[in-house]
């Protein structure tokens, strides 16, 4: 998953604008002509071993030549390694042939990622006797393969030797209490969280830069976060499918598509495999992101990083006790809570549907990410009414909910007889449901209120590219859409785009129902609003409110409001357990949105020093505040405006990783926000991708917590005091550099001449052989491919090859997900 393989005459293909093995390009020194008829050497991608075409579910994916079906089903290939990893999963298995039928053609091909750069393995062709051809290395492997320390593999992780605790810039100790067996694991957060720390401490150049130069740190300590855990196996997932959360956030008590939740880590348990993709999806992911943002910074002329160095001292200002933080909190409340539920008995905050005739009218659903912690719906008819107004409908008029606008991705509505509806067991709006307390039988012929759910104002069914979406209903279309509409909220967001625009249609026609409904988000829980049925007058025809709303709405802090997020009010510097700044050497202008920093990143230094109960117990603790700080670093950044973009489809960062040169498909790249910059609307993308996706995954960490009886945190105070051993000086930590490269550094280049060192495919027949990919998350900080049929040779082994054979590429296991294979 996120790894499709490709094949490139050069390292990297497309990554770096060499050319790849395509039926219309000529193997460079080559005299034939196959370039002018488009039977050049080229893969073939697969899925369930058939061709795939240039479309998905009647939508054309990339290019002319992938409709034309001239790249042999590459584009739709990789469409799908972005999916979510469970629906990826779901569409394989896949594969790629590649038969190179060449002769004359003198040199060595590699293997490469198609979505992460830096991942390249070279490929010989050998004879009869399985002995290369050609002895030397050519073209060269322009980089060396990332070498791990020794401390890096006892946790798993990349860079993290020079990390290592005491150190000046650093807490004495990010994990507490450590518990016997779990020594070393508490080490390696030690080490990661340490790298973090320092990495956002940095200069700020303007509002972009310093969300960058912060994130990409951030990043790289959830990707080391997620494969420490991994690499204990303590999240052994047999199948990946079942990792649907859709039922399970916080308070849940549903088990979705699995009936075996128990303690044991039996491989089918819903909870291990929510946890193993969310691991896989943070490495896949957020490593796809660094490069795009790296990439981002080297087009904008942009430092690579631009760390300052904060000595860990004690702040001259104590920090807020828990009496005054809690004061403060009650402050804010007294000040700013006006909930929801006191003012939607009054009717002019009623907010009606635009019209064109009494029975064909709608609402224009937004999200305002910035109105509490994960956002809340906003309708267009009444933009004076704030977050989750409460909408007045008239029975027996059809109404369209239009999810046209990028900030609807990953917030699929819903309407159901209770707030949060199956989020929390309760039922939803359904033909076979009858509405609570009527007396009709619409339930026996299936013919209760029921929202039908529409892509591009056509009734979706129960089937994606002919794969079946969900449950017997869903294929049956008793759903009405609602399980393919969810399911392609998933996606990544340029794509959903793509597919749009999205709608809801709801004609609610049953006339002796008395109590409100609600409209919720199928994704995330704790964001439903009230639905009102109102008379010809549009006033309410039940005054009260009822069912009732089991929360209050956040509400923010004068200083919240002021940075888009949510919950820092008392986390503003100083602090006695923060340092005493994160963000230096600020320009003029950038005074309030680098406090926002600060705050924010005092907020998760505080949260992610944690106690110890298990490794997995440990990693939600830390990475609950860990993705809350970035969720609120994207709102800060987003709330600028300073990325605006006009089209979120351009969004796509195929051949734009760091060291890239093409523009994928924009061709306005300029200095200006002009709304249709490509770097713009990828950095806009990511933002949008961290809000969604990670208050997602806080969602169903949480839930974990609850169903296995964890706390739902499990701080541990450690004050900023002066430590006792100093750090690591600049040429103390050169030095230990050069020693790890000096003990480590062998790399592949040395030993590919060696003829042992080959790895050859498994061969059922002289024309008919096979390789098994993997990935190997922990050889380096993005992975290397391995192959099953050479576990010995370690990552990126060279391939040997024979022309005129027809080789599978298999790309089943899960670990391929988001690196799918070119050449």
């Amino acid at each position: 998953w996120m790894h499709p393989l490709g094949f490139a005459y050069e390292a990297d293909g497309a990554h770096v604008d060499k050319e790849e093995l395509e039926a219309g390009v000529l193997p460079p020194g080559s005299g034939v002509t196959c370039n002018e008829n488009d039977t050049c050497p080229a893969p073939r991608y697969l899925r369930e071993g058939n061709l795939m075409d240039g479309f998905i579910d009647g939508y054309a994916v990339g290019s002319e030549d992938s409709v034309n079906g001239l790249d042999f089903g590459l584009e739709a290939y990789e469409h799908m390694f972005f999916y979510p990893i469970n629906q990826w999963a779901g569409y394989g298995p896949f594969s790629v042939t590649l038969n190179f039928n060449n002769d004359d053609f003198g040199s060595d091909i590699f293997y490469f990622c198609h979505i992460h750069i830096g991942m390249s393995g070279r490929i010989k062709f050998v004879g009869g006797d399985g002995l290369p051809q050609i002895n030397r290395n050519s073209p060269a492997l322009p980089y060396e393969y990332d070498q791990q320390s020794a401390f890096d593999k006892e946790c798993g992780t990349y860079g993290l030797e020079e990390f290592q605790l005491p150190n000046s810039q650093c807490l004495s100790e990010f994990v507490c209490d450590v518990p016997r067996g779990l020594e070393q694991y508490s080490k390696c957060y030690d080490a990661m969280n340490c790298k973090m720390m320092i990495g956002m401490t940095s200069n700020a150049l303007d509002e972009k830069a310093l969300f960058i130069h912060q994130m990409i740190p951030h990043h790289q300590n959830a990707v080391n976060m997620a494969k420490t855990l991994l690499k204990t196996q303590k999240t052994f997932c047999a199948d990946i499918t079942i990792a649907n959360s859709e039922d399970l956030s916080a308070g849940a008590t549903g088990v979705g598509e699995s009936e075996d939740i128990d303690i044991g880590n039996t491989g089918n348990d819903q909870d291990y495999c929510l946890l193993d993709a969310i691991l896989r999806s943070v490495i896949g992911d957020q490593n796809h992101q660094i490069q795009t943002m790296q990439g981002i910074l080297e087009r904008g002329s942009y430092p690579d990083e631009n760390d300052c160095i904060v000595t860990v001292l004690n702040t001259t200002t104590p920090g807020l006790s828990a009496e005054q933080k809690k004061r403060n909190l009650e402050k804010i409340e007294e000040e700013t809570q006006e909930t929801q539920e006191k003012r939607q008995l009054v009717e002019k905050d009623i907010c009606m549907a635009t019209c064109s005739s009494e029975k064909d009218c709608y609402f224009t659903a937004t999200i305002n990410y910035f109105a509490g912690e994960l956002g809340y719906y906003e309708f267009d008819e009444c933009p004076n009414l704030g977050p989750n107004p409460t909408l007045g409908m008239k029975k027996g008029v059809s109404y369209v909910f239009k999810q046209a606008d990028s900030s609807n991705w990953m917030h699929p509505l819903g309407f159901a007889y209770e707030a949060d509806g199956a989020h929390v067991d309760k039922e939803e709006l359904e033909a076979g449901v009858l509405p609570p307390g009527s007396g009709v039988t619409c339930n026996e012929n299936d013919t209760c209120p029921a929202p039908r759910y529409l892509r591009e104002g056509n009734l979706m069914d129960g089937f994606i590219d002919g794969y079946a979406v969900g449950s017997e209903d869903s294929v049956n279309g008793l759903d009405f859409g609602l399980e393919a509409y969810e399911h392609m909220f998933f996606y990544p967001i340029n794509q959903w785009a793509g597919y749009g625009p999205f709608s809801v249609t709801l004609n609610f026609n049953n006339d002796d129902f008395g109590s409100d409904i609600f409209y919720f988000c199928h994704i995330h829980i704790g964001m439903s609003g009230r639905i009102k049925f109102v008379g010809g007058d549009g006033l309410p025809q039940i005054n009260r409110n009822s069912p009732a709303l089991p929360y209050e709405y956040d509400q923010q802090s004068a200083f919240d409001k002021e940075c888009g997020t949510y919950g820092l009010e008392e986390f503003q510097l100083p602090n006695s357990q923060c340092l005493s700044e994160f963000v230096c050497d600020v320009p003029r202008g950038l005074e309030q949105y680098s406090k926002c920093y600060d705050a924010m990143n005092c907020k998760m230094m505080i949260g992610m020093t944690s106690n110890a109960l298990d490794e997995k117990a440990l990693f939600i603790h830390q990475m609950i505040p860990h993705h809350q700080n970035a969720v609120n670093m994207a709102k800060t950044l987003l709330k600028t405006q300073k990325t605006f973009c006009a089209d979120i489809t351009i969004a796509n960062s195929e051949d734009l990783s760091a060291g890239a040169t093409g523009v994928g498909e924009s061709e306005d790249i300029d200095i200006g926000n002009t709304g249709n910059d490509q770097d713009y609307c990828l950095l806009d993308a990511i933002l949008r991708s961290v809000i969604g996706d990670q208050n997602h995954q806080i969602q169903t960490m949480q839930g974990i917590l609850e169903r296995g009886s964890y706390p739902d945190e499990n701080d541990c105070i450690v004050t900023v005091l002066n430590t006792t051993t100093p750090g690591l000086s600049a040429e103390q930590k050169k030095r230990n550099l050069e020693k790890i490269e000096e003990e480590t550094q062998e790399t592949q280049e040395k030993r590919q001449l060696v003829e042992k060192d080959i790895c050859m495919a498994t061969c059922s027949s002289e024309k008919d052989c096979y390789f098994t990919a993997t990935i190997n998350y922990f050889a380096g900080e993005l992975g290397y491919y391995e192959f099953d049929e050479c576990p010995n040779l370690g990552p990126n082994p060279t391939l040997g090859m024979k022309k005129g054979v027809s080789y599978v590429f298999k790309q089943a296991d899960s670990s391929n997900w988001m690196h799918p294979l070119g050449f």
